[in-house]
Parts: C-alpha cells; structure tokens; sequence
C-alpha cells in the first residue's frame, strides 16, 4: 500500500463522516460534525494499519477481522454517551446507530472498498436526513403533557375514557381527595395532538363537575 492509497482510504473516511454527521449536527445532537469524522477516520486508519501488519508479517501472524471487529465493539461507549434518559423519553439512540454505522463504512474505505462505502453513505443518509421529514408526516410527534383537574371523584373513569377518545395514551394518574365528593386529579399522558391544549380543554369543557386547574406540556 503506497501513500497515494492511504491519502484516498482516509480522504474517504473523512467524507462518509462529514455527510453523516453534518445532518446530525443540523439536528442539535450531542454527537455531531466533528464527532463523526472522528469516528470514521479512526476506523478506517484501524484497518489500513491492520493491512499494513498483514504485508509487514504475513497472513499467519495476523488476523485480517481483528482490528476491525474491535472497533465494531469498541465503539458502544460512544453510543452510549449520546442516549439520554429523560424522565420517560430515550433520546439519542439515532445518533448512537450513526455513530456505529459510520465507523463501519469507515472500516470500508480503509479496506479500500470505496464504491460500497459510497452506497453505504448515501443510504444512511437518506435514512436519518430524508426519512426523518416523512416519519414526521407518517407518525406525528407526541407530546407529554400534565394535566390538572378537580373533579367528582365518581367522573374519573369517564374523564379517562374521553381522553383516551382524543386518542390520548394515559400513562398515570393521581387522586387526592378534597372531599367526599370531589377530587384534586393529576392525569399524565401523550398527544399527538398539533394544539394538544385546546383538544383537551374542548372535550373536558363538555363533562360535568370537571374544571381545568392547568395543562403543562413538557
């Protein structure tokens, strides 16, 4: 392998990152533009050093699999700093798959197999740039909201029932007695709602003994 060779397998790699990560970046991810080169770039000098050992000392010393499979593996910790755990929302598993993607096609081009990691790049970013805009026509975004209301505690099973007709999904709920009659409920769910507000303040207007103490959209 000449320099001409390692100059094109690197100059590869810094591409297939830069395409990838451009779009994470755009996207506010904690791992981004940088992030991304980094990885591929390491990737791929891991096998053209791994090439390099097979030339210098032959196919019986050297396993050809190995510097590349400890990548793969190796790359998890990255992963796995950019998923975030908020409250019940997981964020960042994309940009983990990114991450772990882009060091695979970074092992392509330091193989030296440029048309594969080519293809390989646009489709990952077709996948994580254009299919992002129709996932959000296909599958609209659901907020978690809070809401808060004092109710005759007999009505509970009926304002759960009208919500869930809004095709809101009820994730908890919490009573606190005001009196023997009525009750101070706090009801956690998600909406797909575009003004999940006014959808939910128009179908609790409609019941009896219900009012609104607040609505948070988190």
């Amino acid at each position: 392998m000449d320099l001409l060779q390692i100059f094109f397998r690197i100059g590869a790699s810094v591409i297939i990152g830069a395409v990838v990560g451009l779009q994470r970046e755009y996207s506010n991810n904690p791992a981004g533009f940088r992030t991304h080169m980094l990885v591929a770039i390491g990737a791929c000098i891991a096998m053209i050093t791994n090439e390099l050992l097979l030339a210098q000392f032959g196919a019986a010393n050297v396993n050809v699999a190995r510097m590349g499979s400890y990548v793969i593996s190796g790359i998890g910790f990255l992963g796995a700093g950019s998923i975030i755990k908020d409250r019940n929302r997981v964020r960042g598993l994309t940009t983990a798959a990114g991450l772990w993607v882009t060091a695979c096609l970074g092992i392509t081009a330091g193989a030296g197999f440029y048309l594969a990691a080519l293809i390989g790049t646009v489709f990952v970013f077709i996948i994580i740039a254009v299919m992002k805009i129709l996932e959000k026509k296909l599958f609209k975004e659901r907020r978690q909201i809070k809401v808060s209301v004092r109710n005759k505690t007999a009505e509970l099973p009926e304002i759960i029932k009208a919500l869930s007709g809004i095709g809101a999904s009820v994730e908890d709920v919490k009573v606190v007695k005001v009196d023997d009659e009525y009750s101070d409920t706090l009801i956690k769910l998600t909406l797909g709602s575009k003004n999940p507000t006014d959808t939910i303040l128009e179908i609790l207007a409609c019941m009896h003994n219900v009012s609104v103490n607040s609505i948070k959209i988190h």
